[in-house]
C-alpha cells in the first residue's frame, strides 16, 4: 500500500486524473539487456513457465529499483501478486501459461483500493522485461481513460466489474521502454494486448508486474 504523498506531483496527477502513467528506464539501469529474456527462453526450452524467473535475484532488485523510482524512499508493502509474462510469438493469446490476459479488466474494485477520500491507496506496476519494451503491436498494456470509464467510482454498479464491451478503440496504448513502468490505479480498466506478427518486427514483448 502507498500514498499519493509519496509520490513526484506529476506521477500523482496523472494516476488522479486519467487513471495510468508511464515512466521512462531509470537513468543509471545496471541490467542486461538481455538477461531476462534469454533466462525466459532458456525456461520456455526446458519446459518451465515464465514465473520461474522469480528464482533469480536479479528479478527482485529489478522490482526494488523500479519501487524506489516510483515512490522514493518511502516505505510501502509488496502485495503476494507478483508475477512474470511472456508472450509467444507463434502461439495464440489465452493458450499458454504466462500469455497475455485480453478480457479489459480491473486489478481492484473501486473501494478496495481508495480512501474515504478516494485517493488511491495502491498502485498496479508492469515492467517490460524485453529490448525494445513494449511497443504497439507486440504486446503493450491498454488502460482506458477515468473520463471514458462511467463505472469507475461506482464499484456497486453490474458494469463497474464487467467490462467486456471496451475495445483496444476506447483504450490508449502504453508505449513502455525495457525497464520502464507503466503504472496505474487499479481500478484502472486495462488489458494486456496480444503480439501481432504481421505488424511488427520486434520481439513479444516479455514483462514483470506487481502491486
Amino acid at each position: 500500500q502507498t500514498s499519493l504523498a509519496h509520490l513526484d506531483p506529476n506521477l500523482a496527477n496523472q494516476i488522479t486524473t486519467k487513471g495510468f502513467h508511464v515512466l521512462p528506464s531509470p537513468k543509471h539501469n545496471k541490467y542486461s539487456p538481455v538477461a531476462f529474456t534469454s533466462t525466459l527462453k532458456a525456461l520456455a526450452d526446458a519446459g518451465w513457465p515464465p514465473q520461474f524467473l522469480l528464482m533469480y535475484d536479479e528479478t527482485w532488485q529489478l522490482l526494488r529499483d523500479s519501487v524506489h523510482q516510483i515512490t522514493g524512499d518511502s516505505n510501502v508493502t509488496i502485495e503476494s501478486d507478483v508475477n512474470v509474462w511472456s508472450l509467444h510469438r507463434n502461439d495464440p493469446p489465452g493458450s499458454y501459461i504466462g500469455g497475455n490476459f485480453v478480457g479489459p479488466h480491473r486489478d481492484m474494485t473501486f473501494d478496495a483500493c481508495h480512501d474515504d477520500d478516494e485517493q488511491p491507496t495502491s498502485l498496479s506496476v508492469w515492467i517490460p522485461l524485453n529490448q525494445c519494451g513494449a511497443t504497439e503491436f507486440n504486446g503493450c498494456m491498454r488502460c482506458l481513460p477515468i473520463e471514458s470509464d462511467d463505472f469507475f467510482y461506482c464499484p456497486l454498479h453490474p458494469r463497474h466489474s464487467t467490462n467486456s464491451h471496451y475495445t483496444d478503440d476506447d483504450a490508449e496504448k502504453l508505449l513502455v521502454e525495457q525497464f520502464g513502468c507503466a503504472i496505474w490505479d487499479p481500478s484502472t480498466v486495462h488489458w494486456g494486448g496480444s503480439y501481432e506478427p504481421e505488424r511488427c518486427e520486434e520481439e513479444p514483448r516479455a514483462s514483470l508486474a506487481f502491486t
